[in-house]
């Protein structure tokens, strides 16, 4: 079985990450840096994974299935914001849930936020994805993967 996942994340120096994975490798990403002070400590991460015997093994072709299958996608991340307008606990293990898409493809969307004002904005947060879904996608460039 393979994996592809979306990911959006937030680092503690206010640099976000966008991104695709293939399995485990990043194949496309965006970084917007946030500041002078390097700091790679997540605050907040939404994901969106995705598992099942025939998704793409390319980036292109992932980069394409997320984009013909981002209807149901951000229907799915509309009702978790919904869900959770009053936010999530702090501390608590990343919130999950399944989003219905594709027959045989396994969906959901885990995201977590570990400071209290991110945890309380985290349907915001959720909603931005989802209103951003197809030109963050289209944005996204391969990433160089290197090899020890």
């Amino acid at each position: 079985m393979s994996a592809i996942s979306f990911y959006r994340q937030a680092r503690r120096d206010g640099g976000i990450r966008t991104g695709i994975s293939i399995d485990t490798d990043t194949v496309l990403h965006c970084y917007d840096n946030g500041g002078d002070d390097s700091d790679p400590a997540l605050v907040w991460f939404v994901d969106v994974r995705c598992e099942g015997r025939r998704l793409p093994d390319e980036p292109a072709l992932a980069r394409e299935w997320f984009l013909s299958h981002a209807q149901p996608i951000k229907v799915g991340l509309r009702a978790c914001a919904e869900e959770l307008r009053a936010g999530i606990d702090i501390g608590s293990w990343p919130i999950e849930r399944p989003i219905s898409g594709p027959r045989a493809v396994r969906t959901r969307v885990v995201c977590s936020a570990v400071r209290r004002l991110e945890a309380l904005d985290i349907a915001r947060i959720l909603q931005d994805v989802a209103d951003h879904w197809e030109e963050r996608i289209k944005a996204l460039r391969e990433a160089i993967l290197e090899t020890a």
